[in-house]
């Protein structure tokens, strides 16, 4: 079977849309489809998609080498150096049409962070291959202890093979600078070309992004209800959306854990105004509770794609500002609170635990030290501009002492 395209399928009775993966008559392709459903899903669906092409991509290396990776992951698990390295360069090269009949000559590569979650799939989806392949087999056959060691060191192979400790994040968030530009723009109404109401939602959709660090998605499923404003100590909840029917084509959904995040009274005050202009129309108030709609009628729930056009504007609008979205304001947030607690002292356990607590990762993560890179670059300046000087004034001391 010639694997060309995926489509995307609602699973029914859900707020959840799936890729599956047909060929060129539309015919899905039952095996790589139960990886999916099985393996694949629980993610973001933009996350799940993209790995369902990686699959798509491992399984047209399988045709393109006349082999059963199925097969392979019962037996010599890719032993053969010819056949791994192949796989290799494939999951290096950009994916090509299967309808173009145009043959490049010198094949474009991935970027390594996409080469890196090809890997990942690959693992995944051998794991599951493996793993259906010894079930079929008996327990005391002897086979089984040489297989599962030929099994672990190709998993090793490919760990070996990622790239991701071999490149430097260069991620930042925004500068003291940049800040103060894209909220000067913010408090002007009119400045980004949006009508009063949608210059209203959009500024709260920055502010929250910039105050609390939650992802994308986290916004996009928030609701008016775990929007807690009129307690004495303001917050939202971030949670999967279980109760409530998603009308949009892309889904967003959770990503990191489900936490309480706490919020100004000045912000809470801030939701409770666009919640007034939200609720004016008729058609708006028939909606899910979702807490940002669209700013056209009916006002359905504002789609993946609407915020990404809330920062398409903004750049237009603000030049300097080069590259702006959810993650960038993700390190914004995580680099201003690096800041707050450096000046304030915190030690080092406690700040990793505010930080995990907020940013919705497990107790004894260090993601966050991704997050802060600037803040980490002006405290090694202020840690080196210090210590220089207590050296510039133990040398004019030595000098002093010494005749010349």
């Amino acid at each position: 079977m010639v694997i060309v395209k995926l489509k995307i399928v609602k699973i029914e009775n859900l707020n959840e849309r799936l890729p599956i993966i047909v060929d060129d008559d539309g015919i899905p392709n039952d095996h790589l489809n139960t990886f999916i459903i099985q393996e694949l899903r629980g993610q973001a669906d933009a996350t799940v998609k993209s790995n369902a092409y990686s699959l798509m991509h491992i399984a047209r290396f399988a045709d393109k080498v006349s082999i059963s990776i199925q097969d392979e992951m019962c037996s010599s698990c890719l032993t053969k150096p010819t056949l791994f390295n192949a796989l290799i360069i494939h999951l290096q090269e950009v994916a090509q049409s299967q309808t173009s009949n145009v043959v490049a000559l010198h094949q474009k590569q991935v970027q390594p962070d996409y080469f890196d979650r090809r890997i990942d799939v690959c693992k995944k989806y051998f794991k599951y291959l493996y793993e259906l392949g010894i079930a079929k087999r008996r327990s005391d056959d002897k086979n089984l202890i040489i297989l599962d060691k030929t099994f672990n060191r190709l998993i090793t192979k490919l760990d070996n093979r990622k790239l991701k400790d071999k490149t430097i994040s260069t991620k930042t968030g925004l500068s003291k600078i940049e800040q103060t530009s894209l909220f000067m723009g913010l408090d002007n109404i009119g400045f980004f070309a949006w009508n009063k109401s949608t210059h209203i939602r959009n500024a709260l959709m920055i502010h929250i992004y910039y105050a609390t660090g939650v992802r994308k998605g986290e916004l996009a499923s928030l609701t008016i209800p775990n929007c807690h404003t009129k307690v004495r100590s303001p917050y939202i909840q971030t949670t999967q959306n279980v109760k409530h029917l998603d009308p949009r084509t892309e889904v967003p959904h959770e990503k990191t854990r489900e936490r309480i995040i706490p919020i100004s009274k000045q912000l809470a005050k801030q939701i409770d105004e666009y919640i007034i202009h939200r609720n004016q129309s008729k058609d708006a108030k028939r909606q899910p509770p979702f807490l940002f709609l669209s700013s056209h009628a009916p006002h359905l729930p504002l789609s993946m794609s609407g915020f990404s056009n809330v920062f398409s504007a903004i750049i237009d609008a603000i030049p300097s500002l080069n590259s702006l979205g959810p993650h960038k304001l993700r390190h914004t947030f995580f680099e201003n609170l690096d800041r707050h607690m450096h000046k304030n002292n915190y030690d080092a356990a406690k700040k990793t635990k505010i930080k995990n607590l907020v940013g919705g990762w497990s107790p004894s993560s260090k993601t966050s030290e991704n997050y802060e890179k600037l803040a980490t670059e002006e405290q090694c300046v202020e840690v080196l501009t210090e210590f220089q000087s207590e050296q510039d004034g133990l040398f004019n001391l030595i000098s002093e002492d010494i005749p010349f």
